[in-house]
């Protein structure tokens, strides 16, 4: 929908914002369209880049991240990415162009809730968009404070089980 506001970050041996977060979609398809997609990639270090630019923003948040899934030089470790990716609200979406499996990749989208895609032809991204715009207006939000407080600094993680009664 027209309300919903997107930023642009354009990865190579740094993570560089192309386009501030806005509603204007003709500014956000402008700068997509101006990059080189020859470089470096430091493909952690913005994603953590990201997900700290969403943190303040208020509302839903989600982050579509357009790769290879090539990680050449990014000083932040893959457990740190996840870790990062595991304490954001922001559910991430990483869609890669190729052939193999990305490990790092699989793992942000599964402890946030979101969904990767390996694309092997790039005719399939608009599909896999308009899959994940499905998805995203079709979710629910399930709230759960647990009995016992979690002990800031102690990294424990607690899993929960969500069952559907007359799902089909």
């Amino acid at each position: 929908s027209s309300d919903v506001c997107s930023s642009d970050l354009a990865v190579n041996s740094e993570a560089t914002v192309i386009a501030p977060l806005s509603t204007d979609r003709l500014a956000q398809r402008g700068a997509i369209a101006a990059l080189d997609p020859w470089s470096t990639t430091a493909l952690g270090d913005a994603i953590i880049t990201m997900l700290d630019r969403l943190e303040p923003e208020s509302g839903r948040q989600a982050l579509i991240v357009f790769s290879d899934g090539a990680d050449r030089y990014s000083r932040a470790t893959p457990a740190q990415v996840i870790e990062r990716a595991r304490r954001s609200r922001a559910l991430v979406y990483p869609i890669v162009l190729g052939r193999e499996r990305t490990p790092l990749l699989e793992n942000v989208a599964a402890n946030t809730g979101g969904r990767w895609f390996l694309l092997r032809d790039a005719k399939a991204l608009e599909p896999t968009l308009s899959a994940i715009a499905r998805e995203l207006r079709d979710q629910y939000l399930l709230g759960y404070a647990p009995r016992r407080p979690i002990v800031p600094g102690s990294e424990e993680w607690r899993s929960i089980r969500v069952v559907m009664k007359g799902a089909t």
